[in-house]
C-alpha cells in the first residue's frame, strides 16, 4: 500500500479516514526489558498479485480494514502516551492475553478476525496453540496511492493502526504461504529497518527482487513507528 510522508490530519476516528489495522506480530513479548532487542523476529508477508492487484507482490505487514466505529471505539479507550509532531500516536494498555481475554475486547477482536482471515490461523487460535498478548497500539495517517482499478478511487487517506502482538506460544505455526501472501516469513526487526531505509533486503532470511518486491507503504511505515518508539535511540522519529 504505497504511502505518502505521515502529517498532521484529522484523528483516527475521523469520517475523512479509512480505518486500517496492521499487526506487528514478534516472537516473544519484546516489551519486557530483558527481551527488548533488534534481534527479535517480526512476522513479515509479500502480497499475493492475485488477491492484492492494487499492491501486488508487496513486502508488508498483515493488515485489515475495520469498521470506523470500532477503530474509534478502540482509541477513545486507550491511553494515549505520546504523540510525535507529525502526528504518530501510541497507546498503551493494560496487557491484554488472548488466553485470559475473549473477543469482547476490541484488541483481541481485532487481532483473531486478522490472524485467521489473513493468515490462516483460526484452528490454532481455536485450539489454544496460539498465543499472544498485546501493550501497545499506534496510529499513522497518511495516503495510499493506487495506480490499478479499484474502489477507493487513485489515492486514499488512511489511519493505520499497529497492534504489537507478542506470541508467546505457536510462532512456528505461521503458515509459509496462503491465498492473501505469496510468501510469510519472520525477519528480525533490524533486518526489517535495513529493508526499508537502505533499500537492502539481503538481510532477509528469503531471496527477493527489490524490482519486483518493493518494501514500503502505511502499515510498514506505522511498523517501523513503532520499532522507533521501542528503541528511541536508534533515529529521529519524524524520518519515518
Amino acid at each position: 500500500m504505497p504511502a505518502a510522508p505521515s502529517a498532521p490530519m484529522p484523528g483516527a476516528g475521523s469520517p475523512a479516514l479509512s480505518p486500517v489495522v496492521a499487526l506487528s506480530i514478534v516472537r516473544g513479548d519484546i516489551l519486557q526489558a530483558a527481551h527488548r532487542t533488534k534481534t527479535a523476529e517480526i512476522l513479515l508477508a509479500v502480497r499475493h498479485p492475485d488477491s492484492n492487484p492494487t499492491h501486488p507482490n508487496v513486502v508488508s505487514v498483515p493488515t485489515l480494514r475495520v469498521p470506523p466505529v470500532l477503530m474509534r471505539s478502540l482509541v477513545d479507550s486507550l491511553e494515549k502516551v505520546e504523540t510525535w509532531p507529525n502526528g504518530v500516536a501510541f497507546y498503551r494498555f493494560p496487557e491484554v492475553r488472548s488466553d485470559r481475554d475473549n473477543g469482547h475486547h476490541p484488541v483481541v477482536f481485532i487481532a483473531e478476525a486478522l490472524l485467521a482471515g489473513k493468515l490462516g490461523m483460526a484452528e490454532p487460535l481455536e485450539q489454544g496453540r496460539l498465543v499472544f498478548s498485546s501493550r501497545l497500539f499506534s496510529v499513522t495517517v497518511g495516503t495510499a496511492r493506487y495506480t490499478t482499478e479499484n474502489p477507493y478511487g487513485s489515492s486514499e487517506p488512511i489511519a493505520m493502526g499497529n497492534l504489537l502482538v507478542s506470541v508467546l506460544e505457536g510462532f512456528d505455526l505461521f503458515p509459509r504461504t496462503n491465498a492473501s501472501y505469496s510468501e510469510i516469513f519472520p525477519a528480525t526487526l533490524a533486518a526489517l529497518e535495513r529493508a526499508k531505509t537502505a533499500g537492502d533486503l539481503s538481510g532477509l532470511p528469503i531471496r527477493l527482487d527489490p524490482s519486483i518486491h518493493p518494501i514500503g507503504g502505511l502499515c510498514i511505515e506505522s511498523t517501523l513507528n513503532v520499532i522507533r518508539h521501542l528503541f528511541p535511540a536508534a533515529g529521529d522519529p519524524l524520518a519515518s
